[in-house]
């Protein structure tokens, strides 16, 4: 009895070694450290996440089917496009995803309620009425069509309004004149600063080289 007991005991700790041998021997493969397979190749895990992501920005083809929207369907905000507009035209200032509610995203996220429909926020640089503002608006839902809606962004702040003034319309007058400030105050710079090379003037910051 005793030498089989001797024999059992033996063969127990020789399988607990084997094992724990094994295990620092697995733990200790270079490829498993660095994330690779035997092979070399690296190890690709994936993940698919229980929800859909409510916040993901616009995409490319939802930011072009809003520009669509926004210029040919007729509308009262009177765009001109960016790249023709002036600073006294109405155009388009930001496009951006407009984050759900919390109270629908929770909602979503904690039941089964359906998906928060997509929507965008969009910023507009009014520059063609007496008193220039920003204004935002929320577009959707998305992607466009008949039931589609162009409506003050008004819900996400507690004042009550979607607009704010804005004191510089004419920006590029006020770059002009920085300009023009800059070549006037250039014996100021020179005794402050020395010698100076030269001066560039760029929009309203000012390069200079002295020595």
């Amino acid at each position: 009895m005793r030498k089989n007991s001797a024999v059992g005991i033996g063969l127990s700790a020789f399988v607990i070694f084997t094992g724990f041998f094994l295990l620092s021997i697995r733990r200790l493969l270079p490829w498993e450290q660095n994330g690779l397979t035997p092979s070399g190749q690296p190890v690709i895990e994936t993940y698919k996440a229980p929800r859909e992501n409510i916040w993901a920005d616009l995409n490319d083809s939802e930011f072009q089917d809003i520009l669509n929207y926004l210029y040919t369907l007729p509308n009262g905000l009177n765009l001109t496009r960016t790249g023709n507009a002036t600073a006294w035209d109405n155009h388009i200032a930001i496009i951006e995803v407009l984050v759900p509610n919390k109270t629908d995203a929770l909602r979503y996220l904690d039941s089964e309620a359906a998906v928060p429909p997509r929507y965008a926020r969009v910023i507009v640089n009014h520059g063609a009425t007496e008193q220039a503002g920003l204004m935002e608006y929320s577009v959707g839902p998305l992607p466009t069509s008949q039931e589609t809606k162009i409506e003050p962004l008004i819900w996400p702040y507690n004042s009550g309004r979607n607009h704010v003034k804005n004191p510089l319309p004419n920006y590029e007058d006020v770059i002009r004149w920085f300009a023009a400030l800059g070549h006037e105050v250039s014996d100021i710079v020179k005794d402050l600063l020395g010698e100076v090379n030269w001066l560039v003037t760029l929009g309203s910051s000012f390069c200079l080289r002295t020595e």
